[in-house]
């Protein structure tokens, strides 16, 4: 129903926040390479008849942990260990092979995180291997961190975490008590909006911003809605 409503209507594009962002896909016309790699669409693009998918999240999450990390010079990433099973797992173990490192994943279901590590080709963490960054994928920093299975073991001693979950407050407090580098996760949507904007008007946009990967990158709203 949504490619459906895209190609009735006189719209641009549309934008998928959650739950079709991989049933869409056999719909669409075309996909960018991204998309095919995680799997994954959140933004489509129409240009006449054709709907093409993209995942602006990848493009946002490389941006927030380059951004995030070039912040923290004095620490060095090699391997990460990425908590969850589902699509922002995907997406996080596409961009940290992209950028060389070494990808684990945990989870609370052992044969979820099997699966989804044949899938991605990435290996199992496990207690012998310490990660330098712990990057969580699931809706659980909210609740007391002890409360989420393998979630502790994996955390300990890695020197960086990133959390995609926005109000993680009980994953900031154990950073701050612990002295861990954080990286929120709203670092990645400001540059994952600025990519989609780019997508829906090909590019015709400016962006108030010393750098395009910036986390504070703000778009001229003034201009981009002039191109609407």
């Amino acid at each position: 129903e949504f490619s459906w409503a895209l190609r009735g209507m006189p719209c641009i594009g549309g934008a998928i926040s959650r739950d079709i962002k991989q049933s869409i896909i056999p719909f669409l016309d075309q996909l960018d390479e991204s998309a095919k790699e995680v799997n994954s669409v959140n933004t489509v693009v129409r240009t006449g008849s054709i709907l093409k998918g993209y995942n602006t999240d990848a493009m946002g999450f490389q941006a927030a942990v380059e951004t995030g990390l070039a912040r923290i010079a004095n620490v060095e990433v090699k391997s990460v260990v990425v908590y969850g099973y589902g699509g922002v797992t995907n997406v996080a173990a596409y961009i940290m092979k992209q950028l060389g490192k070494v990808v684990y994943i945990t989870g609370r279901r052992e044969e979820m995180v099997r699966a989804k590590a044949t899938e991605l080709g990435i290996e199992v963490w496990t207690k012998d291997i310490q990660p330098d960054m712990f990057i969580n994928a699931a809706p659980v920093t909210n609740q007391p961190l002890t409360e989420t299975t393998n979630f502790l073991d994996a955390l300990v001693g890695c020197k960086v975490v990133f959390d995609h979950e926005l109000n993680g407050k009980c994953l900031i407090e154990y950073c701050q008590e612990n002295k861990i580098e954080f990286i929120s996760g709203m670092e990645m949507y400001t540059p994952q909006m600025v990519a989609q904007w780019k997508l829906f008007l090909h590019n015709n946009i400016n962006t108030s911003t010393n750098n395009s990967t910036d986390s504070n990158a703000m778009i001229d709203l003034d201009e981009l809605f002039k191109n609407l």
